[in-house]
């Protein structure tokens, strides 16, 4: 047992300590956002032809991509899937997704481009369990388009009847699941590297962001090591849709291609033409999710598709009850059926008539909540008062804290100090703290 005595050395300690702390040099830059308890996969993903890295010639639109540091890796080169041209654009990704069974329950992901700035403030419940960041957060931040985001809606796949409806209405809002670059958690290695609240140039303006374009849960084949069955779209401008791919004839960024296997030197072919998604040619699909139950390779049987469409594409005047942002709902095709709304805008947190959903995938999920909270970037270790910065106010509160080992007497507002979660705030609390101080910006 403690006596008194050591008690008050203790607490001594830690009032000397809470002076000297802001002469002290920080031992670490800072990280203003934390790593999910339980990140995502990583997918494969593209980014646009306005992206800064595409722009410095690193890589292309046309490339799928990996998650490499301090820059993305290609995984597979434009020109595997026929994409020939520099100007080309892959506009979405899918696999085939065969393997879903009656019952199973999913989230969506998606990410969203530069104009995007949601309608929906971060869920309160989420901010209380230290995931705050949603799509309204992180584009008032400057950098939600290299970002991706899970729904808190949940959807229910029947199989054999093909059917993907509402398992249950959710909060109509997001949570952050994966972030541009450094700030905590998994990420895209997307441009700029900067903490989002220094995404800003002289004047207030933002600094060119690189987008998201394309996401996908791939297949590797196992002895080769490669991506296979890769389902994808590309953006209406592409060369490539008038010369190599099929279809060049009546040319579209809503048709679909296929390709079973691009480094083994396959061809790409046509997994669903516009027309037979009942869609127009002017169309152009933004993000995708192909479920091609019988693996056939053509759209037929069973097939269904999630997808969105660009603010260009003239279905999105035609399909019924879309919102006031078409352009962020999401819809469905069945085979031989015609488009239908999927899911509003509204119910991923967006609704604004510049929101636009660019890139679509989907994860495992029982519970939206939970899995927000196990997959959901965290917010900043020590920013108790949650200004986005870690500065004099927060160290005040933590000199507070401040018990010494063992103490187990954490009061509830400052339990967010504990950051090795042993049930008391001492000196390698202390330590993390020094780490994360940043001074008011």
């Amino acid at each position: 047992m403690k006596t008194i005595a050591t008690f008050v050395q203790t607490s001594r300690r830690f009032n000397l300590l809470c002076a000297l702390f802001l002469f002290l040099p920080v031992v670490a830059p800072a990280v203003r956002g934390a790593p999910p308890l339980d990140p995502l996969p990583g997918p494969i993903y593209s980014f646009d032809r306005e992206s800064p890295t595409v722009q410095g010639g690193y890589l292309a639109a046309s490339d799928a991509l990996t998650m490499c540091f301090p820059q993305p890796c290609t995984e597979i080169p434009g020109p595997n899937l026929e994409l020939l041209s520099p100007e080309d654009d892959l506009d979405a990704l899918s696999a085939a997704n065969a393997g879903l069974v009656s019952g199973d329950m999913f989230a969506l992901l998606f990410s969203v481009d530069r104009a995007t700035v949601g309608v929906a403030l971060p869920d309160s419940f989420l901010v209380e369990m230290d995931v705050p960041y949603n799509v309204t957060d992180q584009a008032w931040r400057g950098h939600a388009a290299g970002d991706q985001f899970m729904s808190s809606e949940l959807y229910l796949y029947n199989r054999p009847e093909g059917e993907i409806p509402r398992a249950g209405r959710g909060a109509g809002n997001n949570t952050q699941g994966r972030n541009n670059f450094d700030e905590g958690g998994t990420s895209f290695s997307a441009q700029p590297p900067t903490h989002s609240r220094d995404n800003l140039s002289g004047g207030g303006l933002r600094v060119p962001q690189d987008n998201v374009d394309a996401t996908a849960q791939l297949t590797y084949d196992s002895p080769s090591k490669s991506l296979v069955h890769v389902y994808f779209s590309a953006d209406r401008a592409s060369p490539s849709l008038y010369d190599t791919l099929p279809g060049m004839f009546t040319p579209s960024g809503a048709h679909i291609f296929y390709n079973e296997d691009p480094m083994g030197g396959t061809s790409t072919m046509m997994y669903a033409s516009c027309f037979d998604l009942g869609l127009q040619q002017d169309d152009d699909i933004d993000g995708l999710i192909v479920f091609d139950t019988n693996e056939s390779r053509y759209f037929d049987g069973l097939d269904t598709v999630l997808f969105s469409l660009d603010c260009e594409s003239p279905s999105l005047d035609s399909i019924p009850g879309t919102s006031t942002a078409p352009t962020a709902d999401i819809f469905i095709v069945r085979y031989g059926e015609t488009p239908a709304l999927f899911a509003t805008a509204y119910e991923f947190g967006l609704g604004d008539p510049f929101d636009n959903i660019d890139a679509l995938d989907f994860f495992f999920c029982a519970d939206p909540v939970d899995c927000a909270v196990v997959h959901g970037i965290r917010a900043v270790y020590g920013d108790w008062d949650d200004d986005g910065d870690v500065d004099e106010v927060d160290f005040h509160e933590l000199c507070m804290a401040l018990a010494g080992p063992d103490n187990g007497l954490v009061a509830p507002d400052h339990k967010y100090f504990d950051a090795n979660e042993d049930e008391d705030v001492d000196l390698a609390d202390f330590a993390s703290f020094q780490q994360a101080f940043t001074g008011g910006l």
